[in-house]
């Protein structure tokens, strides 16, 4: 998927961030067939509700930031690129590293995990072995899920908001707008860095997911793009664009401890924030009107997603960001793990199907399966980049 001629990308402290919340995604996954408040219209192979509180707050607490965190980021290295290259040259870049990918992923991915998801349908009395060859699926609401970009929705959506970014870079640049819209390096500096940053993601976030609540709560399979789905990125790729505009404090300049540190002081108010969301979580019921307990969880996800993006960025922007060859080695590796982890996930759910193994066990082997799973078809079939990451958002 990547070209022999692609120089090696220097490792920054981001691309350990990204890979974090990558690695993240594939814990979701492994922990998904055993939450009991899952998506409505999420398809897995097999489903082994828990009783324990575990696997929901795994789930939800990574659902609520991962994704932002990852269009964030992608925001923050778009706006760098564009700048450099222009938006011609910018398109092309992002046709390469997401358009490409997402293109091979989808008949390569994909296929594999039809076949993964519809031996797990089979296992669990979903479906026939005839209905594989068929592609028909009667009942459970699989065949209205059954074609779409599946777990790939991400290099599409990504794809769709960098378009969308150069397309308003060339034309405000044209209309010789872009110098009356920018904002003031004060305005900013102030609206990119902790603690308002936090707001500028809260704020239309809780907006977005009240009105829309399936933008956070379900997952439709699928190959239009969900303008609920594009609202609820937004917010954090604009606010990564502005970060990357703003300039570096000065050697010199004095710090006090407590800028230093407020990252993980976020983050630890993040992990309070889930907490009260869980129980809202838990008995959600959304109906037609926008009620009280609609906008209360909502804004409890904007805040959460936040504090989560804005404490791991700081986090990784600090005296202590992750540098170490632990965090290089999967820095490298992220964007394989990203595409190829979920059908040696479905592999070992399926194996452990009705078995008396502990759920703890069960989410633990298949994350292990699917960083190792990816890690493997990167040494086959990939071509090494230096210690970078070839990530979708540079």
């Amino acid at each position: 998927m990547t070209s022999p001629s692609d120089t090696p990308i220097p490792f920054r402290p981001l691309d350990a961030v990204r890979a974090l919340a990558t690695t993240a995604i594939v814990l979701l996954h492994a922990a998904t067939p055993y939450v009991r408040t899952d998506l409505p219209h999420l398809l897995w192979p097999i489903a082994e509700r828990s009783q324990s509180l575990g696997p929901d707050l795994l789930f939800w607490s990574v659902r609520g930031f991962a994704r932002g965190l990852l269009f964030l980021l992608a925001g923050y290295a778009s706006a760098i690129v564009i700048a450099k290259v222009g938006p011609r040259q910018f398109v092309r870049k992002r046709l390469h590293r997401i358009g490409l990918p997402l293109l091979v992923g989808t008949l390569t991915v994909l296929p594999i995990m039809y076949v993964v998801w519809a031996s797990g349908w089979v296992a669990r009395g979903w479906a026939l072995p005839k209905d594989l060859h068929n592609f028909r699926f009667h009942g459970r609401g699989i065949q209205s899920e059954l074609f779409g970009f599946g777990h790939l929705w991400f290099l599409y959506y990504l794809l769709l908001t960098s378009l969308g970014f150069a397309a308003w870079h060339a034309l405000t640049g044209r209309l010789a707008l872009r110098d009356r819209l920018r904002l003031s390096d004060r305005v900013r500096a102030a609206l990119a860095l902790s603690p308002l940053r936090v707001l500028m993601i809260a704020l239309p976030v809780t907006v977005v997911v009240a009105l829309a609540p399936n933008s956070i709560f379900d997952f439709r399979n699928g190959f239009l793009p969900r303008l609920d789905f594009l609202a609820y990125h937004l917010p954090f790729f604009i606010v990564g664009v502005w970060m990357s505009q703003v300039k570096p404090d000065k050697p010199n300049k004095p710090k006090t401890r407590l800028p230093e540190r407020r990252w993980a002081l976020e983050l630890w108010l993040a992990l309070i924030v889930l907490l009260v969301a869980m129980p809202f979580i838990r008995r959600q019921s959304w109906g037609p009107l926008v009620t009280t307990d609609r906008w209360l969880l909502a804004s409890l996800f904007g805040v959460y997603g936040g504090l989560m993006c804005s404490g791991l960025v700081g986090w990784g922007q600090s005296a202590q960001a992750p540098t170490g060859k632990a965090w290089r080695w999967l820095a490298h590796h992220s964007f394989w793990i990203y595409l190829w982890h979920l059908p040696f996930v479905g592999l070992v759910q399926i194996a452990f199907y009705e078995t008396h193994v502990a759920i703890a066990v069960k989410i633990g082997c298949g994350f292990a399966a699917g960083i190792a799973g990816a890690v493997w078809v990167q040494t086959r079939f990939g071509t090494r980049r230096g210690t970078g990451v070839p990530a979708p958002g540079r």
